[in-house]
Order: C-alpha cells, then structure tokens, then sequence
C-alpha cells in the first residue's frame, strides 16, 4: 500500500513539473499573443468535413484587429478567399463578391463563427484551458514546421469511449519560438453530431488544418475597418425570392435520371404510380437523419405502386456511393446534373414530393421531423384509398 502511494506521489510530483514547465511558455505566449492590436496573415485551411472523406483546400488572407469601440474591445476582421470577401465592422456583415463586383450587408452578424478559427480565437482556446483545466493542455517534443522551430503543445478537450465507440476533440497548437505567433493548428474530432434534438446514426469525424504564413504585426498603417467603405463600383446583390414549393394539383416536372447503381428511371415510366421524391444531399444533417425514415419506407412500399425515388442535385455520383455506404441507404439514389430541384422549387433540403398517380403534385414537405414518416404514409395512404 505504502509503496502503491509512493508510485502516485511521484507520478503526481512529475505532473506537476511537466505542467510548470509548460505554463512559462504558455504564460508568455498568451502575454504576447494579448498585446497584439491588428495582425494580417495568410492561411492555408484544409478540411475533412463531417460527411466524407473529401479534402477541401482554401487560401484566405485574413486582417484582424482589436479595436476600442464604445468602451469596449472588438475584434473586426477582413477575411478574403478567390472571388469573395467578408468584413465584420463591429455591427454588420459586409459581404463582397469581389468578381460579380456585389455587396450584401447583413445587420444581424455572428461574427463568432468566423472569429474562433482566427489566430485570436486560438489564443482564446488556450487561454480557457490554461485557466480552467491546464491538466489537458500537454507540452509535446519542440519541431519544425516549414523550416520554423516550434513549440507543440495538444489540448484534450475529450477523449472518451461511450458505447464502445471513442469520441474525442483534440488540438495541436504549434507556436513558433521565435515570437509565439502560431503556425499551424490542427482539430481533430470524432462524435455524434445531432441537430434540432436528433441524432444522426453512427460517428461522425472532422479534421482540420491550418497553417499561417506572412505576419504583419501592429502595423501602423491597417486600416480602420469600423469605417471600411464598399468601393463605389460595387452594386446590391440581388436576391432571389425563395418560390414556395409546388402546389397541389400541379403538373409534376418530368424527369429521367440514372441512379448510382446505374438504373435508368424515368417519370413517364411511373405514370399511374405514386411517387415519393424526395430531394437531397450528402452534407445536411437533417438529410442524413432522415435515411432511417426512407428505408423504412422504401421496404413497406417494395413490390407496391408506390415508387420511393431520392434525387440527389449537388454531389458528383462518387460522393453519393460513400454516404450510401456509410448510412446504409437501401433506396435507390439518381444523380441529377440537370437540377432538377430548381423545378420543383427546392430551396432548403431536405424536401419531399408526393405525386399521384395522374403524375400531378398531391403534397409536399419541407425538413425532417421525428412524425415525417407517419405524415407520409397517412398522404399516401389518402391517394391509395
């Protein structure tokens, strides 16, 4: 017993070494990192999204600056990538196309979203750990990023198995040790990811990395972007009027489309049948949640004249292989490179089309629920009275 209390003192004796070793460094990091007023940089971000196992590469050139505004301090960034720009004025959105040369302002901003990802959002990360929990901050080998010598510390946020699955969020932080100003960030994240209540089926994994390059710090010349000035030649974005969807009694577009497995389908071929559509894609949440509810149907409805039909506008047929196989979709799946969505006025996904039997629209629904599927079999229940 003694020697077992012995064995932890020591661990616990070398904890608390590796944590005060670490916190000089984090401590000045943040000191330094705090006094910084604006910076510009460039970043190379890429992502695996919740959905796939695709990359997606995006460079951004980012201004930030931590302004006194009513007395307090703000931070307001400019943050551009090919073709567009987004500024955060302290109060609105001003989001340019600097292509299309249009603007739209949006007076109800959440600039957090964009803020967490900035080299001031990660100072904020270390910030609460260092405070709150410094035992899940950890002081890794020093190493070198792009030639640079940098420190490298791994923030647990969790790491833990829950019905025998692991789900974790963990950063890599590297900071260059000549002036602290960070290098490369990395998430890594594995969970269950729900929306409105439900649970999307099954884990899901996201990573990113970011790398920055190109400081310009404190410059005395960064502009004041509490007074940014949409450039003269710039016009109003013009919005589109969201069309409500078809209404009932309509025509229904005809369409003919080849699923991923190769099937052709054509509407005329299911006329004096009901049709179940419904409209989707591989990265919306509520489209995945509602793949249970489809395979439900497509089982009731098999060997009926109920066809059960999912169109898929957005992703090439490769990505739709992968979601059907990770979310174990038993339903046919058509690729649709004609858009057919903007026909039946599809403005959010996911979204369902019941057609009759005379090839006429008998009721749609927008969204998914945890009653969609009775609400379904009830319409079509109606049209096979």
């Amino acid at each position: 017993m003694k020697r077992n209390l012995i064995l932890v003192l020591m661990l616990f004796g070398l904890f608390n070494q590796s944590i005060k070793a670490q916190s000089p460094i984090l401590q000045k990091a943040i000191q330094q990192l705090s006094a910084i007023k604006n910076v510009s940089y460039t970043e190379n971000r890429t992502t695996k999204d919740f959905f796939s196992e695709e990359l997606s590469k995006e460079i951004y050139d980012v201004h930030v600056s931590n302004q006194l505004m009513e007395n307090k301090r703000v931070e307001l960034f400019e943050f551009s990538t090919t073709g567009s720009k987004l500024v955060f004025n302290g109060s609105s959105f001003l989001r340019l196309q600097t292509k299309k040369k249009t603007y739209e302002i949006d007076n109800t901003p959440d600039p957090s979203l964009y803020q967490r990802e900035f080299m001031f959002g990660w100072l904020k990360l270390m910030q609460k750990f260092i405070a709150n929990t410094p035992g899940k901050v950890k002081m890794l080998a020093d190493t070198l990023i792009n030639a640079i010598p940098c420190y490298h510390f791994k923030i647990t946020e969790k790491d833990t198995v829950i019905n025998k699955e692991r789900q974790y969020s963990i950063y890599d932080i590297y900071l260059n040790k000549s002036g602290y100003l960070p290098v490369r960030t990395k998430k890594n994240m594995r969970g269950v990811l729900s929306k409105g209540g439900y649970e999307v089926e099954g884990m899901i994994t996201y990573r990113q990395e970011q790398t920055f390059s190109n400081y310009k710090v404190n410059d005395k010349n960064f502009p004041d972007l509490s007074e940014f000035k949409i450039p003269v030649d710039y016009s109003p974005e013009k919005s589109e009027d969201e069309k409500p969807l078809l209404a009932a009694g309509t025509e229904a577009p005809e369409w003919s489309l080849v699923s991923t497995s190769g099937k052709f389908l054509s509407s005329r071929e299911l006329k004096g049948k009901v049709i179940l559509i419904d409209f989707t894609s591989t990265s919306c949440v509520a489209c995945i949640l509602a793949v249970p509810t489809m395979n439900s149907l497509h089982q009731k409805y098999a060997n009926t004249e109920v066809e059960v039909v999912s169109i898929n506008s957005w992703e090439k047929k490769e990505a739709v292989l992968k979601f059907v196989k990770q979310h174990k979709v038993s339903y046919p799946i058509f690729v649709d490179p004609k858009k057919l969505e903007e026909k039946y006025n599809v403005s959010s996904i996911p979204t369902f089309y019941i057609i009759d039997r005379k090839g006429k629209v008998a009721a749609s629904f927008s969204g998914y629920s945890d009653k969609l599927q009775a609400e379904l079999i009830a319409k079509i229940g109606e049209i096979n009275k």
